[in-house]
């Protein structure tokens, strides 16, 4: 079955196709996990419909800033809950990782990721802070359709253990269960990006509302994402519970959601990382692309 054409990309952002090899300063990996059934709210961003399939398993929160990239330097948030069941083009029932919600900084990495392989990109403002202790205080915000910055939604410090030393480490050491071997992005549900930040399903914005129109996407794309580095120790992790206005939750999980996506304390920390994103297997339901 013939692949479906890439949609065109807005005046002014290129067309950057995978693999894409990346340079990443800073990774901050935290594992996470929450049990099978429904997701907490706002655990799945407003691209993506929770269809039940979650499965439960180790998922991972990640806090990534990229000095090289295809699209240039930007600062990524990522939430990989866990496991999803997921029937393959083959036909073959599997379980893979999924990216359901993840935060950057930059328009070309938002478009291209979303077209490449149907990773639910949203734009937000990113803050990175150096503390007398040697810890990383990471501030994410919304950020506006005007590129205005826009209420905190995110908060953590981060600190890399003192006493030991920086070891060599490959994601492919790692399990599968633990790893991101597969990554399976169901197809993309057309958005708006509102005038508050938020996005909304084309069909859940209140009549008349505007914001910027972010196409979806028709077929499954599975990717695997690999991460290397010869500076890499554990870290101690603490994030903060925020407790801002109604629309906080719109952007990450709160209350009780925020209690059960809560990581663990402990996570990995990789300086000057290699991060290699291969390109997509596509398929639509009933055969590969």
């Amino acid at each position: 079955m013939p692949a479906k054409p890439t949609p065109s990309p807005p005046q002014g952002i290129p067309r950057q196709p995978a693999p894409w090899d990346c340079r990443v300063s800073t990774l901050y990996l935290l594992p996470i996990k929450l049990p099978a059934g429904s997701l907490p709210t706002h655990t799945h961003t407003p691209s993506l419909k929770d269809d039940g399939s979650f499965a439960g398993g180790m998922g991972t929160l990640m806090i990534l800033r990229y000095t090289h990239t295809p699209c240039g330097p930007y600062d990524e948030l990522i939430l990989i809950p866990g496991d999803f069941r997921i029937t393959d083009g083959e036909g073959n029932e599997r379980t893979r990782k999924r990216i359901t919600r993840i935060f950057v900084s930059g328009k070309e990495t938002t478009w291209n990721g979303r077209v490449e392989w149907n990773i639910p990109k949203e734009l937000a403002h990113f803050s990175f802070t150096a503390t007398s202790d040697g810890s990383e205080r990471v501030e994410v915000s919304a950020l506006t359709k005007d590129g205005v910055k826009g209420e905190l939604f995110f908060k953590a410090t981060i600190k890399p253990f003192a006493w030991t030393p920086a070891l060599p480490f490959s994601s492919g050491y790692l399990p599968e269960a633990l790893g991101m071997s597969a990554i399976a992005q169901p197809p993309l549900v057309p958005v708006l990006q509102l005038a508050s930040g938020l996005l909304a399903s084309v069909d859940g914005a209140a009549k008349g509302e505007e914001g910027i129109y972010t196409a979806g996407t028709g077929t499954w794309k599975e990717t695997t994402i690999s991460m290397k580095s010869n500076a890499t120790k554990g870290c101690w992790a603490t994030i903060e519970e925020l407790s801002g206005g109604s629309q906080a939750g719109g952007w990450w999980p709160d209350g009780e959601g925020f209690r059960k996506v809560w990581p663990v304390g402990v996570g990995v920390f990789m300086k000057d990382a290699d991060v290699r994103i291969s390109e997509a297997i596509e398929w639509e339901d009933g055969g590969r692309s």
